[in-house]
């Protein structure tokens, strides 16, 4: 078979297998990252795709792809994830050629290059740790950057092919000057794109480390390549003060983050090798979180084993060039997202691309390995038998993919003591109208913890908004009390009491009583275990205010947040409430204010530029004689 047709088939197979459960939901963070799409009709793409608040660079190519199908939001999650699929299949076109142009670096007895080549990308297509990057509509993220880095890498492979039969100084320049460009896409998709560096320093010192190796490369390659490895480090380093800071969020610390990331990487390792029905999924809030080395008592185990294949991978890389480069790429792959980084503990798609290496490690011991044991048929039928079972569980997972409501329930089974799981089973149940079955979900939420206030916000939203049924004042009193003495236990409490606001703000929730949300934000306000997000409630317990027509107290709020932290989305708010207030000269002074600090910031002008422009409208329509 010409290899342009076996990755065609091999491509439209993939199509076919995800097809079914492109007609599911948006879930989890979609609705946070993609809520503003329904601005930009009236604002434009600049304020969404500039808007980006998810990582240092904001992302703006990744918001660009989605701002393209704002026509979509929120009625058509399939469009979405379409189109995360059609980049996947882009990313297994890439990988192939890029595993082509690897797999004649090294020798492996048999089947070399397109063999390998495509049951390496066979695998990287179809294996379920993929699904939710693919059908977690905001993982395009993840996806977008993956691209760039594997058109970078097939980048640098050719050009040092190339390098090797010309000898020309240009060749190399060309070739790392676009390893640079597409790693600069990569992070502007997603940070982690500055990995392609260290991905391609893990190819060059194993599989790469060839006899007729040109020292002349390496002069130029080798600097080239560790420049965005020591920016990297360099600002990790310096934001380290942020990092510590951050975890006030978190109910665990960098230390026990550190420990359990080490159980959780044996995890993905052995979900690679051995996938399982059932392992799968978006919620992994309930998994352990290690506090020493005996608790849980795997720990110590994790500890050892990781360290012993680093160690192994480093000390044989000449010797063992394949089960290095394997080793290093899975690591390598998960320097930023599994490590000392504030973060979610647990996300399947963070080996999107850290699986590659071990994917190519499977597919050369299938190719070769049972050729050695047995012969003709039988050795093809383990390989069979391998991806057969893989398959199965694949397909599996897609049919849950395709029936969001049995889907989030068997998420909630799997995971009994996961919040977000049982909160995924209230909202999915919630859009498709079961509110009965909402409300026993909310139930099992609240048996979770009942020191969580979360839960309780969660009712209100129910009861006001979905239901348009007031809330009774004794309800009222109970979740005072429980504001007062509840726990802090995440973002999710701001996330939902932003929502509320949001919803009001709308028209959807005209039975909520917004006095007695307000007297609840304020009752949190004092609250010491939530002084992490004090800010943020500031930014609520104005914004109620200045939906209960209360300007004044809505200035003050928010000058404590000023206070907290001066961010410009709030001086912006801050204007709002002074126009409000009829305070002409201080609304326009503090206007100018920000338009001049702005200015030495590009990005963040594109996207306060529509609403900065709408200010001054309304302040020339309501102050028409001071604005001449």
């Amino acid at each position: 078979m010409k290899p342009l047709a076996g990755i065609f088939a091999l491509l439209t197979f993939t199509g076919l297998v995800y097809w079914p459960a492109l007609h599911g939901i948006f879930v989890l963070d979609d609705f946070e990252n993609l809520k503003d799409l329904g601005e930009i009709s009236t604002r434009g793409l600049a304020f969404y795709v500039f808007g980006g608040n998810a990582g240092p660079s904001g992302r703006p190519l990744s918001l660009l792809s989605f701002a393209l199908q704002y026509q979509f939001w929120p009625a058509d999650p399939f469009v979405f994830k379409l189109v995360n699929l059609l980049f996947h299949l882009i990313n297994g076109a890439l990988v192939f050629y890029v595993c082509k142009l690897i797999t004649t670096q090294f020798e492996t007895g048999r089947n070399t290059g397109s063999g390998i080549a495509y049951l390496t990308t066979g695998l990287w297509l179809l294996h379920p740790i993929q699904l939710s990057t693919v059908l977690y509509v905001v993982q395009r993220m993840t996806i977008l950057s993956t691209m760039f880095i594997l058109i970078g890498t097939g980048a640098y492979l050719l050009g040092r092919k190339y390098y090797f039969e010309s000898r020309k100084p240009v060749v190399a320049i060309l070739s790392l000057a676009t390893v640079y460009l597409c790693m600069l896409l990569s992070i502007l998709s997603k940070e982690s794109g500055i990995l392609m560096a260290v991905y391609i320093l893990v190819l060059e010192f194993t599989l790469l480390r060839t006899d007729d190796v040109v020292r002349q490369w390496r002069m130029y390659a080798v600097p080239v390549l560790l420049l965005p490895v020591l920016v990297m480090v360099y600002y990790l380093f310096g934001h380290m003060d942020g990092f510590n800071y951050a975890y006030n969020l978190r109910d665990f610390t960098m230390g026990q983050r550190l420990l359990t990331e080490a159980n959780i990487l044996i995890d993905y390792l052995k979900l690679l090798f051995i996938p399982v029905s059932g392992a799968f999924s978006l919620f992994h809030d309930d998994y352990v979180v290690a506090n020493g080395l005996f608790s849980p008592p795997r720990t110590l185990l994790s500890l050892l084993v990781l360290p012993a294949m680093l160690f192994g991978a480093l000390w044989f890389r000449t010797k063992q060039r394949l089960i290095s480069f394997a080793i290093l790429w899975f690591f390598a792959g998960h320097l930023l997202e599994s490590s000392f980084i504030n973060l979610e503990l647990y996300f399947e798609h963070r080996n999107y691309l850290p699986d590659l290496g071990i994917f190519m490690l499977i597919s050369t011991g299938l190719s070769v390995v049972p050729h050695k044991i047995l012969k003709g048929m039988s050795a093809n039928g383990v390989a069979l038998i391998y991806l057969a079972a893989i398959m199965l569980v694949t397909l599996m997972e897609i049919s849950l993919w395709s029936q969001p409501l049995l889907q989030a329930d068997e998420w909630s089974r799997q995971h009994p003591q996961s919040t977000r799981a049982l909160d995924h089973l209230i909202n999915t149940n919630l859009l498709l109208g079961d509110k009965n079955e909402a409300e026993r979900a909310l139930l099992e939420l609240k048996r979770l913890d009942e020191k969580d206030i979360y839960p309780q916000f969660k009712s209100l939203t129910i009861n006001a908004c979905y239901e348009r049924e007031a809330v009774a004042a004794q309800e009222w009193l109970s979740l005072n009390k429980l504001a007062s003495t509840a726990g802090f236990r995440g973002v999710s409490v701001i996330t939902e009491l932003e929502y509320l606001a949001y919803m009001q703000g709308r028209g959807f929730c005209d039975a909520l009583d917004l006095v007695s949300l307000s007297g609840v934000v304020d009752v949190l306000i004092s609250n010491p275990g939530f002084l992490p997000v004090r800010g943020q409630l500031y930014d609520i317990a104005a914004n109620l205010a200045l939906q209960r027509k209360d300007a004044d107290t809505a200035l003050k709020y928010l000058n404590k947040a000023l206070s907290a932290s001066p961010k410009i989305d709030r001086k912006i708010f801050k204007v709002k409430i002074l126009i409000a207030q009829a305070a002409i000269t201080d609304a326009t002074t503090l206007l100018v204010q920000i338009e001049g600090q702005l200015r030495t910031m590009p990005k963040e002008m594109m996207f306060y530029r529509e609403q900065i422009r709408e200010l001054k409208l309304q302040l020339a329509k309501a102050f028409p004689t001071e604005n001449n």
